[in-house]
Parts: C-alpha cells; sequence; structure tokens
C-alpha cells in the first residue's frame, strides 16, 4: 500500500498505469472508502478522479482498482492496487 499524508483536500486523485487500460473497466473497478461522488477523466494511462466535493480533511481514504484489466486481455496484466491517502487542508 502506498501511503499520502499530503493529498489536498481540494485534489483530484490521480493513477497512472503503466499499460493502456479498458477504461470503462476501470472507471467501474474504481472504489473509494469511504465512498466519494466524483467524475473521471483520462489522459494516456492517467486516470483522474475528481471529487464533486471537497474532501473532509483528515480523514483517511482508502483507493482500490481491484479487477480492472488492461486492453490486452492476454498478457495477464490486471491492475489489483490498493492506495491510503490523508486529505490535509489547502489546494494542490
Amino acid at each position: 500500500d502506498d501511503v499520502k499524508a499530503d493529498t489536498s483536500a481540494d485534489s483530484a486523485i490521480r493513477l497512472t498505469f503503466s499499460a493502456a487500460m479498458d477504461r470503462a473497466q476501470t472507471q467501474a473497478a474504481f472504489r473509494i472508502t469511504p465512498a466519494v461522488p466524483g467524475t473521471f477523466q483520462w489522459q494516456g494511462t492517467t486516470l483522474s478522479f475528481t471529487p464533486d466535493q471537497r474532501l473532509t480533511p483528515g480523514v483517511r481514504f482508502a483507493i482500490s482498482v481491484a479487477g480492472a484489466r488492461d486492453v490486452d486481455p492476454d498478457d495477464g496484466l490486471r491492475a489489483a492496487r490498493t492506495a491510503r491517502a490523508a486529505a490535509v487542508s489547502g489546494s494542490g
């Protein structure tokens, strides 16, 4: 698990993959706990999740894309990663 203690409460969450991912499947697999509504945007192999509202400072969030696949189903690549971050006050 990656731990980031300095994630701004105003920041988008960015996940960069080593290969092109099945975008619809990756977005469907995206989980943030506690749950936060938001929108997705892709740029190359980077998925950005922008929360609809400012994240609550001091709350620890877990982000997972377990089960997501890259666009080549024959190579067996799966994104089964979980990261944790705590939102802090301020802008990022």
